[in-house]
């Protein structure tokens, strides 16, 4: 038995498969609201000193990527705790400045709550919620991200629900990565076999747009959800006995232009 699905979605980004892990409160970072990309600019110097009395100094990040949250102004200050315990610091406590990062250096901070506190931010348990930026953190952070958009479908009961989970599972991604976002408009049309198993196979583009990059993202995209984590996502409804669809799906980056297509 063949069903085919066809409907509009928009291009994004996802990164699978690294299994890294933080010493200490690890996943419980990626619940914060906020998860922001940056790179580190330097410290406030507050009556002209470079000393905090009784507590940790505020220092500034430029946001270069939001990953996760609402949008916050570019330059963002941190309360740079050097403990994870938000304790009173001893009255007689005096900052080093050697523990500061080096201007430049690139961070993804996990801020549980994306409002200030007393004028600046706090990261998830202080230091915990400090992470040098490397591509494997990246990943990290993507597939936690993913991960958390997919728990929120329970597996579909019926077809209707089934297209609809994974439109909005791609809209949701689409909303967080921005891709192509300005510029000439684009429109992919890919075509795509899933298997009751949970494979994707078959991958081609059946209408292509003028970017080849933006081809190759597409393409990308659709090969992504052979993914583990997605498994739950692409099952077919309850008790189906289907062993095939052929699924299509275009993707456009300026959705204004287009609403989801309706389903044949």
């Amino acid at each position: 038995m063949t069903r085919v699905a066809t409907y509009a979605s928009a291009l994004l980004f996802c990164c699978f498969g690294y299994n890294g892990t933080v010493a200490g409160q690890t996943d419980n970072r990626f619940q914060c609201e906020s998860i922001l990309e940056v790179e580190y600019t330097g410290i406030k110097a507050e009556n002209g000193q470079s000393t905090w009395n009784p507590g940790p100094p505020t220092v500034y990040f430029r946001i270069t990527k939001i990953l996760k949250g609402p949008p916050l102004s570019r330059n963002i200050p941190i309360r740079y705790d050097l403990d994870d315990s938000r304790q009173r610091y001893p009255m007689d406590w005096r900052f080093d400045e050697s523990s500061l990062p080096k201007i430049g250096s690139k961070w993804i901070l996990f801020i549980p709550e994306a409002v200030p506190e007393s004028g600046r931010f706090v990261t998830f348990h202080g230091p915990v919620g400090r992470v040098e930026c490397t591509p494997a953190e990246i990943e990290l952070v993507n597939k936690k991200i993913c991960e958390t958009l997919v728990s929120s479908h329970e597996r579909a009961a019926d077809w209707d629900s089934w297209d609809r989970n994974i439109d909005q599972f791609l809209q949701s991604l689409f909303e967080k990565e921005k891709i192509f976002s300005h510029g000439p408009r684009y429109r992919v049309t890919v075509a795509y076999t899933i298997t009751e198993n949970g494979k994707v196979e078959n991958v081609r583009l059946i209408a292509e747009s003028e970017s080849e990059r933006f081809n190759q993202v597409v393409l990308q995209l659709v090969n992504s959800l052979t993914d583990e984590s997605l498994i739950q996502l692409i099952q077919f409804p309850v008790g189906s006995k289907t062993e095939v669809v052929e699924k299509q799906t275009s993707f456009t980056n300026h959705l204004w232009y287009d609403n989801i297509d309706d389903h044949v």
